[in-house]
């Protein structure tokens, strides 16, 4: 047994236990200086997917909402589109179909708008130039025109 004391310490004896302490205690304190850096971004990495989850369910919640709003949107542009045809399908059954106006009979029967410028119509039709406007202020007659 003494002898492998004594193989330790020869193997030892040119080593500063001095120097070997102080290696110690400096690699301990970069070991903890690495363990709280670790930490501190271990939390920021937490933090970080925290906040992107958050804008993933707020980006969603977003889409929802945008969706929504489209399908309404889309609804009545759909809603309007029936509409208008349905306006101009009256337009054009009213434009096709003769006027009817109570008669002054006793029947209670509707007849045709009488054309203006007939016998018991509303007046005489007014004059119109070439394009179909009605003419206004004096009309000369044809002959004024040629001098």
């Amino acid at each position: 047994q003494l002898e492998d004391q004594l193989a330790r310490y020869k193997r030892w004896s040119h080593v500063d236990v001095d120097k070997l302490h102080l290696e110690l205690e400096r690699k301990d304190v970069e070991l903890r200086r690495l363990e709280e850096a670790q930490a501190a971004g271990q939390r920021r990495v937490e933090v970080t997917e925290g906040r992107a989850v958050k804008e993933m369910q707020r980006l969603q919640r977003q889409l929802v909402h945008e969706k929504r709003l489209k399908e309404q949107a889309f609804t009545r542009v759909d809603d309007l589109r029936t509409q208008q045809e349905q306006q101009q399908q009256q337009l054009q059954l009213a434009a096709t179909s003769p006027t009817l106006v109570p008669s002054p009979g006793p029947t209670g029967t509707r007849s045709r708008v009488p054309d203006p410028g007939q016998p018991g119509g509303p007046g005489p039709r007014p004059r119109r130039d070439r394009r179909g406007a009605p003419l206004r202020g004096r009309v000369l007659e044809r002959s004024a025109w040629t001098g």
